[in-house]
């Protein structure tokens, strides 16, 4: 069964992964940032690794300038201990068009903060909606 991007397998934990994924809805850099521990790691397996709260909120800032909406497609969710695994295509809008990107996130939680947050995708497949979050600076 394939989900519709306005709903999600039923899971005891949704209530704390649709707040988590809220700032990423609307695009708000720094509360997405407060999501993550002061030492969290947010790492796309293509790129280099993301480490600290400064630093995501910074290098976000620059990738996610572009993006006007990101709608989540929650296809399936699983758990085990402090991690969740979040397979799910991302609906990505910008100046350049709408593109789908599908995703396996692997979040790992220390005291409600994500302590590392592990993408993983199709580069060749995620590369029109990657590029076109690019910001572009004059």
């Amino acid at each position: 069964m394939t989900a519709d991007r306005n709903s999600h397998p039923p899971h005891a934990l949704w209530p704390q992964i649709d707040a988590l994924l809220q700032p990423w809805r609307v695009n708000d850099i720094p509360a997405i940032a407060v999501t993550f521990a002061e030492d969290g790691v947010l790492h796309s397996m293509m790129g280099t690794p993301i480490r600290g709260r400064a630093s995501i909120l910074k290098v976000l800032g620059k990738h996610l300038a572009r993006i006007q909406k990101i709608e989540f497609e929650i296809r399936t969710i699983a758990t085990s201990g402090d991690t969740v695994i979040l397979e799910r295509v991302d609906h990505v809008t910008t100046p350049a068009g709408h593109h789908a990107m599908p995703v396996v996130g692997v979040i790992e939680f220390r005291d409600g903060l994500v302590r590392e947050w592990r993408e993983y995708f199709d580069q060749a497949q995620a590369a029109p909606a990657l590029d076109a979050s690019k910001a572009t600076h004059a």
